[in-house]
């Protein structure tokens, strides 16, 4: 368990969400500056949070503490990849657009 590639990963799927360092740790109940910690290889979550962030970041709590996604894990390609769709839709692109990726992942 490498803390600095760790905290790299965390805030690469933080960033991937969309979300800033204050909105994370607002929905796990902590402050910004444990999320900057934690990203800057400072230190490591406390132990009781990992179920949680790995639940907000969408990634298991092993892919977390190995700091990378798990070989084959095409579910999370999947979230990602549903999550791109929606923004697409939500930012006015065409919804044939948008109709197509959803049916090109889910033939996958």
């Amino acid at each position: 368990m490498n803390q600095e590639q760790i905290g790299k990963w965390i805030a690469l799927l933080r960033k991937e969400k969309r979300m800033t360092q204050e909105q994370l740790a607002e929905r796990l109940g902590v402050s910004n500056r444990s999320v900057s910690r934690w990203e800057n290889g400072r230190c490591m979550p406390d132990f009781s949070l990992l179920w949680d962030i790995a639940d907000k970041l969408d990634v298991s709590v092993s892919e977390l503490l190995n700091g990378k996604r798990a070989e084959g894990d095409m579910g999370s390609c999947y979230k990602t990849a549903f999550a791109e769709v929606e923004k697409c839709l939500e930012e006015g692109e065409s919804a044939a657009f948008a109709g197509q990726a959803k049916d090109i992942i889910e033939m996958s």
